[in-house]
């Protein structure tokens, strides 16, 4: 890890470079572990790229929906827009951790929902229709709380406003 061509690339180029050749040995050494982490720990953010787990779970549900080229492509813009209009400017990290789990969620009943919907077309024995209603039902479910949790820590992250008289008919405006 100690190539001089390292050095004429951006640092998301480097820590791609530098995570191939982390990832080809079985065993890497100490020496290279500590070089891949320096390298990651010297640009903020970047370590996402091979190490944001919830992106990496929505690409494997993706992945595991089995569809064309273009559902799950279009599947991925859309779960883009949602981020967008989820997140707004100046959200701090626990609201942008908790919009990633409402895309996962959403992606999973969504998923689930489409299976369900197959399996209920066709001839199938009541422990498998019992099934798909089971697991329709507990992705509803963390759908809907990871949705109730963002609203409730986006409602608790405005600042109020509160007008009270005070004596003499005089009015104090106290902000949170």
């Amino acid at each position: 890890m100690t190539d001089t061509t390292l050095t004429t690339r951006t640092p998301a180029q480097q820590v791609m470079e530098a995570a191939c050749v982390l990832d080809k040995h079985k065993k890497p050494s100490h020496a290279d572990r500590a070089a891949f982490c320096a390298l990651v720990e010297q640009e903020p953010g970047v370590w996402r790229m091979a190490g944001d787990l919830a992106r990496g779970a929505q690409d494997k549900i993706v992945a595991a929906m089995g569809t064309t080229v273009a559902t799950s492509e279009s599947v991925k813009i859309g779960m883009r827009e949602m981020r967008h209009e989820l997140v707004a400017d100046g959200d701090g990290r626990l609201i942008k951790l908790l919009v990633e789990q409402v895309l996962v969620c959403w992606l999973q009943m969504y998923h689930a929902q489409y299976q369900y919907t197959v399996v209920m077309a066709e001839d199938h024995t009541f422990a498998k229709g019992a099934y798909w209603q089971r697991r329709l039902t507990a992705t509803q479910g963390r759908y809907l709380r990871a949705l109730e949790t963002l609203a409730r820590v986006k409602r608790l992250a405005i600042p109020v406003q509160v007008n009270i008289a005070a004596d003499g008919g005089q009015q104090v405006n106290v902000a949170q």
